[in-house]
């Protein structure tokens, strides 16, 4: 009689009884302590290609999505530093500030990382296995799902990092100009 047995009722259906069964040998033996668990042990049966899928490790989708949000970070930290030695060289200058700074970002290399985005919204839905939506031809997404991403690009960092922020713009202007008129 094993102890996994429910209570409530017996265990009728063939996988309850498979299940059962193989929570009974994975459970070890008194004379079986040295030995190493034999993978048959496990109460989940897997077959031979999603066993063979999981030894080859995480997907090549998921470490190409990984490595994209790795790099963005590193730009996105790059940038924070950069834009605040700006501000503090050019902090009475907010017109020359904002040319300085998109030159600067024209000159950004992010070649990696957009062809590393390509790459990522070329393959994804066939790596991932989606489902397509007929007759649209748009995939189904699973939640939280980003697809296809954007690629980065001069006015998109822009739109991140403004060299002057809209009320920072106007309140320079309107300490050169004096208070506003009632």
């Amino acid at each position: 009689m094993s102890r996994f047995r429910r209570t409530a009722r017996a265990l009728r259906s063939p996988f309850e009884l498979e299940l059962e069964r193989r929570l009974d040998d994975a459970q070890p033996a008194e004379d079986s302590i040295d030995r190493p668990l034999s993978i048959k042990a496990s109460p989940f049966a897997l077959g031979v290609a999603e066993y063979l899928k999981a030894a080859a490790g995480p997907p090549a989708w998921s470490t190409r999505l990984v490595r994209i949000e790795a790099l963005r970070l590193e730009l996105e930290q790059q940038l924070g530093a950069e834009l605040m030695a700006y501000r503090q060289q050019l902090i009475n200058c907010p017109d020359l500030l904002a040319a300085a700074w998109r030159q600067h970002l024209a000159t950004l290399d992010v070649s990696p990382l957009n062809q590393l985005i390509d790459k990522h919204n070329a393959y994804y839905a066939i790596e991932a296995g989606l489902r397509m939506q007929w007759p649209s031809g748009r995939y189904l997404l699973p939640d939280g799902i980003e697809y296809p991403i954007d690629p980065v690009t001069v006015e998109t960092l822009l739109a991140r990092f403004p060299a002057v922020p809209q009320g920072d713009r106007e309140g320079i202007r309107q300490e050169q100009s004096g208070p506003p008129a009632r």
